[in-house]
């Protein structure tokens, strides 16, 4: 027992470096680092200290864990890009190069440095000192962060992440909106029984389905670790926007419908989203959307 009341002391610890790193990027140091969460103004709820921090201890004593999501508005103003660039690694300074248009590379490097920033806030490193690698078919992990699952998604102007400590985690945002091609991609992405079922329901509907079914299915193949890699028609989700979402069917997992859980997410007006991960049942922490310069810790 001493022994973990040590290990735990020495989170603490790391977690008042944290506090300590945000002050300095509020006061606009050499070292810009991430913030942790803002007092809680009047009318909002304050923000739980992330259960994740403590993973290791919860998993080794049997106490129950939680997945925590946070959403951000991605509306740093452009004098703080090249501040935010900084935190990226080489691999993503060099992919914001690559968008042909301004707004979609500062939003690249707007939803990859809230990334940085709230890792940092997780596991009590320095944003730039965090260390991404990729496993087969691209789903970025944390080097040396064993037992830690995170995952990214970002849609027009709007970035959501997850983190978890009891196993792989996924998620994925969509801004709703109408879709010239939807038809196409109902037959190109949708299995046989989600088409059968989307057909079947009223058409005031069938937009608010139709989003459903892609970020359900979405957040279950980023969670597998596999993205798009695996044909989407392969897997099956819930169709209806308003039934309890789960997974129907994979035809790589008889038991995928055992073994993982869907959760829709309201995350921000005109927006669908929704989380996937594996095993048991477990709390989901969700904080209200911010700015970007709440993040910060700008005033």
């Amino acid at each position: 027992m001493q022994v973990l009341i040590e290990r735990l002391a020495q989170q603490v610890f790391q977690r008042m470096e944290v506090l300590f790193i945000r002050e300095l990027w509020r006061q606009g140091r050499q070292r810009p680092c991430h913030p942790v969460s803002e007092p809680a103004t009047p009318g909002s709820a304050a923000r739980e200290e992330p259960e994740s921090l403590l993973g290791e201890f919860e998993k080794e004593n049997g106490l129950s864990l939680t997945i925590e999501v946070r959403t951000i508005r991605l509306t740093a103003s452009q004098d703080r890009l090249p501040a935010l660039l900084e935190l990226l690694d080489d691999a993503e300074r060099a992919r914001a190069q690559t968008f042909r248009f301004p707004h979609l590379a500062a939003e690249f490097i707007q939803s990859h440095a809230a990334m940085r920033i709230l890792i940092a806030e997780q596991i009590g490193l320095h944003p730039r000192a965090i260390q991404l690698s990729k496993g087969k078919y691209g789903k970025p992990r944390v080097t040396g962060q064993t037992g830690f699952e995170f995952s990214i998604s970002h849609s027009c102007g709007l970035a959501s992440f997850a983190f978890s400590t009891q196993g792989p985690v996924g998620i994925e945002i969509e801004k709703v909106r109408v879709l010239k091609d939807c038809d196409a991609l109902v037959q190109q992405f949708f299995s046989h029984s989600e088409r059968d079922e989307l057909g079947r329901l009223r058409a005031c509907k069938q937009q608010r389905a139709f989003y459903a079914v892609w970020t359900r299915k979405e957040a279950y193949l980023k969670a597998l670790g596999t993205g798009l890699v695996m044909p989407p028609r392969t897997v099956s989700v819930t169709v209806d926007p308003d039934a309890v979402p789960s997974v129907a069917g994979d035809n790589e997992s008889a038991q995928a419908s055992r073994h993982w859980r869907l959760v829709d997410l309201h995350v921000d007006a005109g927006y669908a989203a929704a989380l996937a991960y594996s095993g048991e049942r477990c709390p989901v922490s969700m904080t209200e959307t911010v700015d970007m310069a709440a993040l910060l810790g700008d005033s």
